[in-house]
């Protein structure tokens, strides 16, 4: 082997682990908000899993189900038949589970829940099954406490 391609073969090894060590310093977590910018990016280009023959039988809906048929094209990844979701179309782990402004989700279903939440780190999403009154004294809370309801559905009572 001549210099010039151990040279190349150096190159190429070390853009291969500055990649690496730019994916590891994105994943940690004082690189939350570059974790999110990489996830938006990244599920803008991801392609649209739809079940297979969804355009044939409004039926079936839009919904993925996984293909589990012997000769079946979508399972075999015919070219023009469709995407099958794979682990690398997933997000970051530092972009895991959190809401797009960065916040970590905790679901509320009383005013109590709120005190273990800290206001910069999480947000409150209040349940479905909390009706309208608790819903409102939650929210009241909440503001008090400044803490942000995602779902804040009734903002203030009747008078």
């Amino acid at each position: 082997m001549d210099e010039n391609t151990k040279n190349i073969k150096q190159k190429k090894i070390q853009t291969a682990q500055t990649r690496l060590n730019r994916i590891d310093v994105i994943t940690m977590e004082n690189g939350k908000a570059a974790a999110l910018r990489l996830r938006k990016k990244r599920k803008s280009k991801e392609p649209e899993f739809l079940r297979q023959n969804w355009f044939r039988f409004p039926s079936l809906g839009r919904k993925w189900r996984a293909p589990i048929g012997k000769r079946n094209k979508l399972r075999k990844h015919i070219k023009g038949k469709g995407y099958l979701p794979k682990a690398g179309y997933g997000s970051p782990l530092a972009a895991k589970g959190l809401h797009p402004s960065g916040l970590a989700e905790a679901r509320v279903f009383n005013e109590s829940d709120l005190q273990k939440m800290d206001p910069k780190t999480d947000c409150a999403r209040i349940a479905s099954c909390v009706g309208g009154k608790k819903r409102i004294a939650i929210t009241k809370k909440a503001r008090q406490m400044k803490i942000r309801v995602l779902n804040p559905g009734v903002a203030e009572e009747k008078k």
